[in-house]
């Protein structure tokens, strides 16, 4: 059941990135605006944004490093205290 956890909070959170990367992308974002996120946007380094890091591989990796420590748990190879 915990494995599956993990999965589908990795989907729900991969989702919810993209959502916010269109609505910031198409309306905060957005050449001209005046939005204090826009102003640090401009300010900020030219390579692009980290949310992607941050909100994405991270959680994607994090899950998957659980994944298999419970996998090799589970085969008593990666022994756990009580």
């Amino acid at each position: 059941m915990n494995r599956h956890l993990g999965l589908v909070f990795i989907a729900v959170l991969a989702r919810s990135q993209e959502k916010l990367d269109i609505i910031l992308n198409r309306f905060i974002l957005a050449k001209g605006s005046t939005h204090a996120a826009a102003v640090v946007n401009a300010l900020s380094n030219p390579h692009g944004s980290r949310r992607r890091i941050v909100g994405v591989y991270i959680p994607c990796v994090c899950t998957g490093l659980l994944i298999v420590g419970f996998v090799l748990a589970a085969l008593g190879v990666l022994h756990v205290p009580p």
